[in-house]
């Protein structure tokens, strides 16, 4: 059985922190999928918290990547692809168009290739020699690829990456550069930011790789959530379907409240944390 910081729940016990719970409604908001509650447990006992209970989301590996680790990789790529760009379209611009001679500014040379396209850009250009009309396509749809797939899923982002790694002359090929960034993503798993938490499966069949995600809380009323999954009156939108152990949960509320002093983890934890990162890098980019 995978390694779990979870304990799935079956009966209805009464909510607790550390309660794992999962939206039954159509969810677009990554942000309010998967939570975990971290209201107080004497809040919730002497109803202090008026039916209102605090959670932090719980993001899969692929959709925290694709929000807070690719998009800063790929705009350090974009500008490097649209500063080559703009090179490139300023020596043929001199080049092969003397009666266009004002070089044109970043701004406009790259706005110009994504109204009209590098076809058309290349036809202006007058680039009529197959070898550097091919690699200068290229370069301009490796562009064009950079701007859509910042803000799409991690696929597109990952795709983008290896395309524009490999354009850039900074890999061997798009599989070298696939393979660095496996070596990158796991790399960043192992050592997540302060307000991150990695969780290796949160039940037998929620087992890819998730993060908890400190810096944000959301909130739930407590009737809204179903105590076991066949109990679905009309108000519920949520359920529960397991509950962080120890000494997770407390690890959890401790990086919350940005608490100095550090409570360990187990090492079966940390090993297992080192080989999923590098099961979940390699998976997902395949």
């Amino acid at each position: 059985m995978r390694f779990s910081e979870c304990d799935p729940i079956l009966d209805e016990r009464p909510l607790r922190q550390g309660d794992v719970i999962r939206s039954i409604a159509s969810e677009s908001d990554p942000f309010a999928a998967i939570g975990i509650i971290v209201t107080a447990d004497c809040d919730i006992a002497r109803d202090k918290h008026f039916g209102l209970l605090s959670f932090v989301p719980v993001l899969p590996v692929e959709k925290f990547l694709s929000l807070f680790f690719l998009p800063k990789r790929l705009d350090r790529l974009l500008d490097a692809v649209g500063n080559q760009l703009t090179k490139s379209i300023r020596y043929f611009q001199q080049s092969n168009r003397p009666d266009f001679s004002q070089p044109l500014s970043e701004t406009r040379t790259l706005s110009w290739l994504r109204e009209v396209g590098p076809e058309s850009v290349a036809d202006a250009l007058h680039i009529s020699d197959r070898g550097a009309r091919k690699r200068f396509v290229a370069q301009a749809d490796s562009y064009i690829y950079l701007t859509e797939a910042i803000g799409g899923t991690f696929t597109e982002q990952s795709s983008a990456h290896n395309n524009a790694a490999f354009s850039l002359g900074r890999c061997k090929s798009v599989d070298d550069a696939g393979r660095r960034l496996s070596s990158d993503i796991e790399s960043f798993l192992t050592n997540l930011p302060g307000d991150a938490l990695f969780l290796n499966s949160l039940s037998a069949e929620v087992s890819r790789g998730y993060v908890a995600y400190l810096r944000l809380l959301r909130e739930i009323r407590d009737q809204q959530i179903a105590l076991r999954a066949m109990r679905r009156p009309y108000e519920i939108t949520s359920e529960r379907f397991a509950r962080l152990k120890p000494p997770y949960v407390y690890h959890l509320t401790q990086k919350l409240a940005a608490v100095f002093s550090a409570i360990g983890l187990p090492t079966e934890y940390e090993d297992e944390r080192a080989i999923n990162a590098k099961v979940c890098a390699s998976d997902i980019l395949n």
